[in-house]
């Protein structure tokens, strides 16, 4: 993610706080998720319990950004200070009103809870920002359920060039460009619009980017034509396994 500025939402993985430059972003989704297995693990009958109140405050907030989900930017921020703020001030000073044993499932929901607080509060700041990274979750998806089929890449580069595609294609289903279509324009406009005056561009226009002797030795495929070839059937290929192709 080197160059990455912005806003980066994510479920609170301790790997991503190495990221620099970023205004890091929490998912309440997996907020809320937490004090739902807290609440699951209360045995049937009893009174409602503390596990029920966090997936009542989470819920809320879930149900105020169904109303606000239409409102252009700005206007959903304003609306989000007016009647969410007051929620999430109630939910703070409640949860930490509360004790649980660490690793009790209610400990943990409080725990991601309050360690959480300020990338969790933190989609204030913009009217754009969702409340959680479920539309990242749900692009993933396709590649978590199969990953058994391709369980390891064989080489770095590889695992790369296959990030590189996924991200090409779920970035074509979420602005509803039919994927095929939009990777066979790609490879035939990218040689078109690069140049070689920008080193950091020759990677992505194979017909910039010549091979050096090693690499010719490792791949013999060289020429472009047969590279885009290769690169569309790869890509008509993984379509078909995510059952996302439509051709006529």
């Amino acid at each position: 993610m080197n160059g990455f500025h912005g806003y980066l939402q994510t479920d609170g993985y301790s790997g991503y706080n190495g990221v620099e430059d970023v205004i890091h972003l929490g998912c309440w989704a997996h907020a809320r998720r937490k004090f739902e297995e807290a609440r699951q693990a209360v045995p049937k009958g009893e009174l409602p319990t503390t596990a029920e109140q966090g997936v009542a405050y989470c819920t809320k907030l879930f149900q105020l950004e169904e109303r606000f989900k239409d409102l252009p930017p700005e206007e959903r921020k304003r609306k989000r200070l007016e009647e969410e703020q007051p929620i999430l001030d109630a939910l703070s000073a409640w949860a930490r009103s509360r004790a649980a044993a660490p690793k009790s499932k209610l400990g943990i929901a409080l725990n991601y809870l309050l360690n959480q607080w300020e990338s969790l509060t933190a989609y204030l700041l913009d009217g754009r920002i969702e409340l959680s990274n479920n539309r990242a979750e749900r692009s993933i998806k396709p590649f978590v359920i199969s990953r058994k089929n391709f369980l390891f890449a064989n080489t770095p580069s590889g695992a790369q060039s296959s990030a590189v595609l996924f991200s090409l294609i779920e970035t074509a289903k979420e602005n509803g460009l039919d994927p095929y279509r939009y990777l066979v324009w790609l490879l035939q406009e990218a040689p078109k619009r690069f140049t070689t005056d920008n080193p950091g561009q020759r990677p992505c226009c194979p017909s910039l980017h010549r091979p050096s002797a090693s690499e010719t030795a490792e791949h013999p495929l060289t020429n472009d034509r047969a590279a885009s070839a290769a690169l569309l059937f790869y890509a008509r290929l993984t379509l078909t396994f995510f059952g996302d192709l439509y051709i006529e």
